[in-house]
């Protein structure tokens, strides 16, 4: 099974796409709709935590990397794009006139992205719905202090043989030369991609490179037998 983790303000559909090439040979997709607007981090965590004991590939994007990081078994691959870095550049903005442009600044391939519209829709709603309340502006907050502590957890050493880093050199939240350093430095062993034409919000700008590193990563994982494949909200 592949896991997928989207982030603050996706849904399952920000993977559709990416499975929709996947349909042969790496068994089930899951990719749930994670309730950031109306759970605590801690609580998210817990909610998604699963006891199965095969080995699996987990696909996190965004803040949905530490979920892939907190969530991995002892055998587990994990493809982490577009990992909390320079989070002070990518911050939700908290005037909403800001929030749509700020949406389209986190891809590059605009006009090209199957169900953009929708997407677009549901980012807007997404972040107005983090903003419509102090309560709500607290738990935003409390996100950016989970996404700030990413590079934090000792996790990250014991897993670095079998994580793959994916970063857009489009992404202004994260500068190239910066995080190579930075993963060089603290992850020696991990693996690193840095792709052209493609911002933040990885798996719209780049579905079929996506697609292509998870196969590459669970055909050894999964074996070579084909299974019946299906996307789970």
């Amino acid at each position: 099974m592949i896991h997928f983790y989207h982030g603050l303000i996706g849904d399952h559909r920000h993977f559709a796409q990416v499975a929709a090439r996947l349909e042969n040979g790496v068994g089930r997709c899951h990719a749930p709709d994670i309730p950031f607007l109306d759970q605590d981090y801690s609580d998210v965590v817990d909610d998604l935590r699963d006891t199965g004991l095969r080995p699996t590939v987990r696909v996190g994007n965004s803040i949905g990397c530490g979920l892939a990081v907190a969530l991995a078994g002892d055998d587990d691959q994990l493809i982490l794009t577009a990992p909390p870095f320079d989070y002070s550049r990518g911050m939700v903005p908290l005037r909403k006139a800001f929030v749509r442009q700020w949406i389209k600044g986190l891809y590059v391939q605009h006009g090209a992205i199957k169900g953009e519209a929708a997407f677009l829709q549901h980012a807007t709603a997404q972040v107005h719905g983090l903003l419509e309340s102090r309560a709500q502006i607290k738990r935003l907050r409390q996100y950016k202090s989970a996404a700030q502590s990413f590079w934090d957890d000792p996790r990250l050493v014991d897993l670095q043989d079998r994580i793959t880093f994916v970063i857009g050199d489009a992404d202004y939240t994260t500068p190239t030369a910066c995080f190579l350093q930075t993963v060089k430095r603290r992850l020696p062993r991990a693996k690193v991609e840095v792709w052209a034409n493609c911002g933040h919000a990885v798996p719209l700008d780049a579905p079929d490179r996506l697609a292509a590193l998870i196969r590459h990563r669970s055909i050894g994982l999964l074996g070579r037998q084909s299974k019946p494949f299906a996307l789970s909200a």
